[in-house]
């Protein structure tokens, strides 16, 4: 659900609903498997690319960490396979749609293996998964965890549960 749940939020709304019953017509009083669900879903929007991020969650083990360093005008985002520290996990890569916000400015991107760099305005602080819907944790520099705390108050309940999960798993990994 919360894989899906990502996926919708990426799309949009529409273009989601748009895939679903694309898929049903498609579909209708048939067999099908999830890969000619990701197809329809992928069709709607006219990106090859959503089937191949979609399948990625289905097949590979794990959790992405989506590390998001600040540099001048914004962040560098890389990704890894989370893991707690001490534990040995296999290097893993997902094509992962990442949405992020600073204050009410919201953005997404499809993060690959190759690091990505955004561009944000201002001083804000940073959502890194902006109304709590991405299937992924992050991670921060000591500055930027206290600057998004500091907004905790404000944060939708969906926002506040994944900053409280992603701050655990970053402390529990040593980082």
């Amino acid at each position: 659900g919360q894989v899906l749940s990502m996926f919708e939020a990426y799309m949009g709304e529409e273009q989601f609903r748009s895939g679903l019953q694309l898929y049903l017509r498609r579909h209708a009083n048939g067999n099908a498997d999830t890969a000619d669900f990701f197809g329809a879903l992928s069709d709607a929007v006219h990106d090859r690319q959503l089937a191949q991020a979609m399948q990625g969650f289905v097949d590979k083990p794990g959790i992405p960490v989506i590390r998001f360093e600040r540099t001048g005008a914004g962040y560098r985002l890389s990704q890894k396979r989370y893991a707690r520290l001490g534990d040995t996990v296999s290097a893993q890569q997902w094509l992962v749609p990442v949405c992020y916000r600073t204050s009410a400015t919201r953005h997404c991107v499809m993060l690959g293996d190759a690091p990505q760099t955004i561009q944000t305005a201002g001083n804000a602080a940073l959502m890194p998964n902006a109304g709590g819907s991405g299937y992924y944790r992050f991670s921060l520099s000591p500055t930027d965890w206290r600057r998004l705390i500091d907004t905790s108050a404000a944060m939708p309940p969906a926002e506040a549960l994944m900053t409280i999960d992603s701050l655990w798993a970053d402390f529990n990994a040593g980082n």
